[in-house]
Parts: structure tokens; sequence; C-alpha cells
């Protein structure tokens, strides 16, 4: 019996770097909420032992700022200025790539439910999706890795169109 890919996950990164060192599955780090992993030097850390970084979706729209603070997570403004800054959310999926690892936002939600976006009640985002083809083309174009969808055939059909638009 074939099987598929497999990856191990967590939120905990000490748990995620003891996985890294004991198996060649790759291991996903979620980090939304820990403020230094959107940072140069954060991402430099996490490329240590993830091979796939994983965030909420809306990180990649808002910036890290806007959504770690309408979350209510606080940061140590000198800390993340001698890392490096807040990496642009434009810029997160190339700053990953260039380190080696992998991107895999979530969660994409069907298309009958709210997407949820922080965009949607706040101003100041420069785009907002408003259905989800706009979403989904807006993270394919950022060059995202993976996407945790809640429904597979529409993300899947959004996909080819998407490659189809390409040709």
């Amino acid at each position: 019996m074939q099987k598929g890919p497999s990856a191990w996950q967590s939120f905990d990164l000490d748990t995620a770097r003891y996985l890294a060192q004991y198996t060649d599955t790759p291991v996903v780090a979620l980090v939304e909420k820990l403020p230094w992993a959107f940072t140069p030097k954060g991402l430099d850390r996490i490329a240590e032992f993830a091979k796939i970084v994983s965030s909420w979706k809306d990180l990649y729209i808002a910036g890290p700022a806007a959504f770690l603070e309408s979350s209510g997570i606080s940061w140590d403004e000198k800390e993340i200025a001698s890392m490096g800054g807040f990496i642009d959310a434009k810029d997160l999926a190339r700053e990953t790539h260039a380190r080696g690892m992998e991107l895999s936002p979530y969660t994409f939600y069907d298309s009958h439910q709210d997407m949820g976006y922080l965009c949607t009640a706040t101003s100041g985002t420069t785009f907002c999706p408003r259905n989800r083809k706009e979403e989904l083309f807006y993270f394919f174009e950022l060059g995202v890795d993976y996407l945790f969808v809640e429904n597979i055939v529409e993300a899947s059909t959004l996909r080819l169109e998407y490659n189809n638009m390409l040709k």
C-alpha cells in the first residue's frame, strides 16, 4: 500500500524542535501567537528545525502587528526591532522560502462561511478579499505551498482555474 505524505505539527516549539531531532518526518511550526516569529531573525530560528511554517491566514493580509494587536497579543518593541522588525505581510512567503521553509496558512473556510478577516472590521489594509476566489488567488500569488482548507473540492477547483489563467 502506498502511503501519502505526512508531517508533525505543534504550537509548542520545544516539542517541534525535539521532533525534528528524532524523525525524518517534516515538522510544522505553528506560530501565530509568537510575535518574534514574524521577524527575519525569528524565521532564522524556526528554520533551524522546521520545514514548514503555519499560522493564521490573516497574518498574510493584515500583517503581524495588526493581527497580533487584534488578538490581544503584546510584544516588546525593542526585541522585535533587534530581530529586524516585523516582516511585511506580502513578504512573509518570500522570506519564509528564502530560509528553505515552506508556508501553510490556515484555515480557509467554505464559501458559505464568513472569511473572518481583520480587514473586514478595520481599515488600513491595502487588500481585503471579497470572496473565496479573490482570497485563494491572493494566496496562490503570494506563493504559499499549502493551504489548510475546509472545502477541498472548492479549493481544488479554484487552484485549477488559477493554473489555467497562468497558461
